[in-house]
């Protein structure tokens, strides 16, 4: 979007949902979104009721998230964008419009209130509004009718009319240019009418289109891609138990239309595609009153209400009364609306045999259908429309009312109701009128007519049963019409295809499939050069075997395709898993796909990896956020099988005493550094290249080899197709630890690198076997062998045993599981290596609060390990949450090894509420294990509080000394590990 220029004042910022709703207080001002703007939790009003928005709103291609309106009247975003108002450049999502019902009628207002409005953007648009979407979740719902009254001392009130809807403004009277609707717009429902002794009429609901009610003004490049319907029509009341009481009538329905009902300025360039169109039912009749028994007062029973007749549906518009060029309606389902069933007819037991029963009523007509426009008086060129177009089904016929004479007239008052006939389709218009002209335009729309609804059965004597009335007759299906169903005026240099229609009215050619697809059948008239082409991709549209319009569609339409992951999002798979994705290529019929691991999406939680003093190993993928080698750790990435590991992570922390090896054969093994939200590390896991798609679609897939048991992966593919790139959805499928068809074990508990976990713990797995097998399992030690098992287990079953061998503080232990089912063989979990977990250290205190005041050892340890013959420091906070305090920290337990940094065992300060760090340094010459405890005493009100930790030395391991291991060094990056010559070798 391009805004006018912006005047000497300078644009005002929108950063949230609470400035967007400020624009209230200026409407001549000029607006910039700078972020998304969340709405969630906001109450919004429309902006500007009742005044014109005269300003400009830039959203900088941002977002309006999950904002709701809903009231009493006739809602949008704004209440008019007026002359010289612009709004661009925004994405609505999640964008809710909802109006409420109108009133139910009273005693002393029988009728129902009518529904209000509804649009997305503006009720009116008297300025440009440019490059607006709304996603899938927007949702644009007019306010129903009320019912009427009902009551038995007269006449039931009437409904009220249902609200309509438009997906972006109600009445366009400027411009909309790049407008896309994406969402669900619905017209409120018409009010049925009240019961009485005569039932009062139902009311029709509101229309609705895609885009807009009225267009006087010039709308192009405007998409519907949404669901679109027209509420259902207002049923008739029915008559109150009172000699004569008849049905209230139902009302007629409401049409629908794809982009606008009604066209008085210009259409260019508009596509209705993947759309649904409706018209919503007719509504049904009122059922007559019955005569009760007992009365004999020479009147008939109740007659039935008249069924509403449904209405009509069209893909662009419902009304042409001027322009629409080069449009085209796509992948789309139009449907014209039910009609309504009949009343049924009122019972009677009159004792005279002169009065009947009441009379049914034919059920309602069903609405037509049309694949571009219902009606046409002026001019449509360059033109198509390949939808699925169904005329609506007619309604059934009432059932004829009984008698209990069996000496009664049974006549035809008391014969069942016909039933309505379907509704017709056509291909293009269903009315080209007096001065229409349709041009250079075809239809291979799909047709089905509606279904005739079904007779009503007669009325009988309730002591004679072969005495009844007629049954009536059911409803005729619609008819087909292949391009115009009745034309006035002319159509030129026009198509359809001859297999959808026997017949059609007008001047269009019934052309066969294989002549629409020659550029010779529409010779010379049509221009090949720059409106029309053939072929899977012209310029920006898709198209196949019929002509398609060269630059009016989305370049979304024309990239590849990437669909149905297998495994399915959310799957289980065993080890060496073959992944695969669907893949389509309209432009090309040869396209390259790459699978990623998406890792910035792998899981909320970080992964961290330590190694304190012991042998560890990366072997396939390795992803942690922050990995430790400490106290002569040794950390080794890959091996002879798995040479091409890699460890990836964000941080990386080797102290001076640990190292890190890396294989180095083939592909070579390697440390990734990835930043820190992960952005760097969406990793590249296989590939298919030069996929033949010339057939429409193909299989795209590769074995991957490197996954570890037990882990969720998220993943997503990229489809080059040389001109175009598409990015799948994220999905994701949890590994097993061995084949998806053997029985396995997973959910380890404590999970595999757990921390902090109790002494003598509980271990545990849960069974799984693919063909629901029973099984048993078996737990062992990297050490000690077996410790446990469990039989019969069912898959989905949990199995648990003691590790009572796991009971040193800070220690680290492995264990793995056997698992078979039946008689085969065992099998273990997982293949190669162990789980492992690490104690909880020593001590129990690592928090005091008292008097406002918290004391913290770093991180909150409670055990700190110290390198032998090496000075370490200790990070101490005081933190103060109220007014300023004198404190007085002092070394009450461990002063012969340790002292503040300055040499003295306490520090006196003043605290206000802030965080002091203090650092204790531990003396180099310090062995074995001692207790460090710290006293806080608040000067003014003489109290105090104590802290402890435990001081423990280690003996520093030695590396081996051989050329091929990496020295042991701090680094934060990759840049500093190059730096640092760390020389990655063979072991």
């Amino acid at each position: 979007m391009i805004l006018a220029a912006v005047g000497s004042t300078a644009a005002v910022d929108v950063t949230s949902c609470s400035e967007l709703q400020q624009v209230n207080n200026d409407l001549g001002a000029d607006y910039e979104l700078r972020n998304d703007i969340d709405c969630s939790s906001y109450p919004f009003d429309m902006i500007g009721e009742g005044q014109a928005f005269t300003g400009r709103i830039d959203g900088n291609g941002y977002s309006i998230q999950d904002l709701d309106l809903s009231g009493e009247n006739s809602l949008a975003l704004f209440w008019r964008i007026g002359s010289g108002g612009e709004v661009g450049n925004i994405t609505f999502e999640n964008f809710d419009v909802y109006v409420q019902d109108g009133s139910y009628g009273t005693s002393s207002a029988k009728n129902g209130e009518n529904g209000q409005n509804a649009a997305g953007l503006a009720l009116t648009n008297n300025g440009l509004v440019e490059n607006v979407g709304f996603d899938t979740m927007s949702k644009i719902r007019a306010g129903n009718g009320g019912n009427g009254f009902s009551t038995s001392g007269g006449s039931g009130g009437t409904g009220g009319q249902g609200g309509l809807a438009a997906g972006v403004v109600i009445d366009n009277q400027n411009s909309l240019v790049r407008v896309q609707f994406n969402g669900t717009v619905r017209s409120g429902d018409g009010g049925s009418g009240g019961n009485g002794v005569d039932g009062g009429s139902g009311s029709q609901a509101g229309m609705a289109a895609g885009i807009a009610r009225s267009n006087n003004g010039f709308m192009a490049n405007t998409t519907f891609s949404g669901s679109v319907r027209s509420g259902k029509a207002g049923d008739g009341g029915d008559g109150y138990t009172e000699t004569g009481a008849n049905g209230g009538q139902g009302a007629d329905g409401r049409s629908a239309a794809g982009i606008v009902y009604q066209n008085a300025g210009t259409i260019l360039r508009t596509s209705v595609v993947d759309a649904t169109v409706k018209a919503g039912r007719a509504g049904h009749g009122g059922d007559g009153a019955d005569d009760p028994s007992g009365r004999d007062d020479d009147k008939d029973a109740g007659y039935a209400g008249n069924a509403g007749d449904g209405r009509h549906s069209s893909g662009i518009a419902f009304v042409n009364n001027n322009v629409i060029r080069k449009s085209r309606v796509s992948e789309t389902t139009i449907r014209g609306g039910n009609g309504g069933n009949g009343g049924d007819g009122g019972d009677t037991d009159d004792g005279d045999q002169d009065i009947g029963s009441g009379r049914a009523e034919e059920g309602g007509q069903g609405g037509d259908a049309a694949g571009v426009v219902f009606i046409n008086r002026l001019d449509i060129t360059d033109t198509y429309s390949n939808a699925t177009v169904r005329g609506g089904n007619g309604g059934d016929g009432g059932h004829g009312g009984d008698i209990s004479d069996d000496g009664a007239d049974l006549s035809n008052d008391n014969r069942g109701g016909d039933g309505g006939d379907g509704g017709d389709a056509t291909g293009f218009s269903a009315r080209n009128m007096n001065n229409g002209e349709i041009d250079r335009s075809y239809t291979v729309s799909e047709l089905n007519s509606g279904s005739g609804g079904a007779g009503g059965y007669g009325g009988s004597t309730l002591s004679c049963t072969y005495c009844g009335a007629d049954d009536g007759d059911s409803g005729s299906s619609g008819q087909l019409h292949g391009f115009v169903s009745n034309s006035e005026a002319t159509e030129q240099y026009s198509y359809w295809l001859e297999s959808t229609a026997s017949t059609s009215d007008g001047s269009a050619a019934p052309t066969t499939s294989s002549e629409l697809q020659e550029e010779s059948t529409f010779q010379p008239e049509w221009d090949f050069e720059n409106v029309w082409g053939f072929g899977k991709c012209v310029g920006a549209d898709i198209g196949g075997t019929y002509p398609v319009l060269r630059g009016i569609m989305s370049a979304a339409e024309c990239r590849p395709d990437l669909y149905d992951p297998d495994p399915a999002d959310g799957g289980v798979v065993g080890k060496s898993p073959d992944i695969s994705v669907n893949v389509r290529a309209p432009a090309s019929d040869s396209v390259d796909v790459d699978f990623l691991l998406n890792w910035s999406a792998y899981s909320d939680e970080e992964y961290e990896l330590v190694v304190d003093g012991e042998n560890r190993r990366v072997q396939g993928l390795g992803l942690y956020d922050n990995v430790t080698v400490i106290n002569g750790g040794v950390l080794r990435v890959g091996n002879s099988n798995y040479e091409n590991s890699t460890l990836y992570t964000n941080h990386l922390n080797i102290d001076s005493s640990s190292y890190i090896q890396i294989w180095d054969q083939g592909e070579g093994s390697q440390i990734q550094m990835c930043g820190e939200d992960r952005s760097e590390c969406d990793i590249l896991i296989g590939k298919d290249h030069n996929i033949d798609v010339s057939s429409g679609e193909a299989t795209a897939s590769f074995n991957w080899g490197g996954v570890a048991c037990m882990r969720t992966y998220p993943w997503y593919a990229i489809a080059d197709d040389g001109a175009k790139v598409s990015v799948s959805d994220v999905w994701s499928f949890e590994t097993l630890c061995s084949d998806a068809s053997d029985p396995s074990a997973y959910n380890p508990e404590p999970s595999d690198g757990a921390t902090n976990v109790a002494l003598d713990p509980e271990v545990n797995a849960t069974y799984r076997d693919p063909n629901g097998d029973i099984g048993e399992m078996e737990f062992y030690t990297g050490t000690a062998g077996l410790i446990g098992s469990c039989n019969n287990l069912v898959t989905g079953e949990e199995c648990g045993v003691e590790y009572s061998s796991a009971s040193d503080n800070l220690a680290s232990y492995d264990w793995y599981v056997r698992v078979r089912s039946g008689e085969s063989d065992w099998i273990r979990v997982p293949e190669t290596g162990e789980w492992s977990f690490r104690t909880k250290p020593y001590g129990d205190v690592s928090n005091l609060e008292f008097e406002g005041y918290r004391l913290d050892f770093e991180n909150g340890r409670q055990e700190y390990v110290v390198p032998q013959g090496q000075e370490q420091t200790i990070v101490f906070e005081t933190k103060n949450r109220k007014e300023q305090r004198d404190i007085t920290l002092t070394i009450t337990e461990g002063g012969s090894f340790s002292s503040f940094v300055d040499g003295t065992d306490s520090q006196t300060f003043t605290l206000g509420n802030e965080t002091r760090t203090s650092l204790i340094n531990v003396a180099p010459d310090f062995t074995g294990s001692r207790t460090l405890e710290l006293e806080a005493r608040n000067n003014e009100l003489n109290t105090v509080k104590k802290m402890s930790t435990t001081i423990t030395s280690k003996e520093t391991v030695q590396r081996p000394g051989s050329a091929n291991e990496v020295p042991g060094i701090s680094i934060v990056n990759l840049a500093v590990l190059a730096a640092a010559s760390l020389a990655y070798m063979m072991f």
